[in-house]
């Protein structure tokens, strides 16, 4: 990052975002950082990899807006003595909070710090929205469960922890604290009381720093498992949900099945048309160009899909959301 570039973030109030992820899902991270790019201009995402091989490939490229974190860079002392003990996704969900701490370290100036997964694309301003917040110490997105989806919540909880944000104050900092703690206790795949992943501890925090989940903005963490109680519409170019103004979507259970044929979402819902044309359609155009991308600069290597024979039952399963991705 050059210095007319840092010296300008220092003199105003940014916000720092973060993100984690793996070669595994390099492209759809690609992805992510671009739509940053074009929405959320003035502010920094940290691209946190926890691998070297993302890492390598990542400073081939340009991303504006972007600093990438190589794994010694965050992943050192706790966290480092955590990775042996926990699968993958277990160590991505541990990860967060030591991510958005370390954005405020380097950046003690940030207005907010925030965690967004990498399997999302951002359609408007965040940092509007969090600027709307009022005096909210963190701002947590709920499920809002679709009737067919409502089942789930009291195994992984109220909140979705594919979007946090933590305001630079002492209550903020404390309950990002809070939250490290937690995680570094336990961030468990199978749900057990008031406990699943990192994510059912958000319960607690909301409660406990006075959360106001009727406060947020409809247009954050859209996700397959709400879609079907919004209203999609598109006006001068910006889709909507509702009234709001689609911030980012969270393309949650995505999958590659071939080069060419992907499930929208693996799970037996049924995606409305309206999400399809206006939200997907969009996401498989921008993976599109980041496959192309990592291919032309070298990393065709990186390129992995499962194939047919291993995605068989999570095709039929599905069905009804296979795009083809000529």
């Amino acid at each position: 990052m050059g210095i007319r570039r840092r010296l300008f973030i220092r003199l105003r109030k940014m916000i720092v975002y973060v993100t984690v992820f793996d070669k595994d899902y390099l492209v759809r991270g690609i992805a992510l950082a671009r739509s940053f790019a074009r929405h959320c201009a003035g502010d920094l995402l940290f691209l946190g990899c926890i691998d070297s091989v993302s890492t390598e490939f990542l400073g081939k490229i340009e991303l504006p807006g972007t600093r990438i974190l190589d794994p010694e860079t965050f992943i050192f002392g706790d966290l480092l003595a955590l990775k042996e003990k926990r699968s993958t996704a277990e160590f991505c969900w541990t990860t967060k909070p030591f991510l958005l701490a370390h954005a405020l370290e380097v950046y003690p100036e940030a207005e907010w710090v925030v965690y967004l997964d990498a399997d999302s694309l951002i359609f408007s301003s965040i940092t509007r929205v969090l600027r709307k917040s009022g005096e909210l110490t963190c701002v947590f997105t709920p499920h809002n469960f679709f009737r067919e989806f409502k089942h789930y919540e009291a195994n992984v909880g109220r909140y979705n922890a594919g979007f946090v944000a933590f305001r630079n104050s002492d209550s903020g900092r404390q309950a990002l604290t809070s939250w490290r703690n937690l995680c570094v206790g336990s961030v468990s795949a199978n749900p057990s009381g008031n406990e699943y992943g990192d994510q059912k501890y958000l319960d607690e925090l909301a409660e406990r720093w006075r959360m106001e989940p009727d406060a947020v903005n409809k247009g954050l963490n859209v996700a397959p498992w709400n879609v079907g109680k919004y209203r999609f519409s598109v006006m001068d170019g910006q889709v909507f949900v509702d009234d709001d103004k689609l911030c980012f979507f969270h393309f949650q259970g995505f999958m590659h099945a071939t080069r060419h044929m992907v499930l929208m979402y693996r799970g037996v819902y049924s995606l409305p048309g309206a999400v399809r044309r206006l939200v997907y359609r969009p996401y498989l155009a921008e993976l599109r160009n980041a496959r192309r991308l990592v291919a032309e600069c070298g990393g065709k290597k990186l390129l992995t899909v499962p194939g047919v024979l291993k995605s068989i039952r999570s095709l039929w399963a599905a069905r009804k959301n296979i795009a083809l991705t000529w």
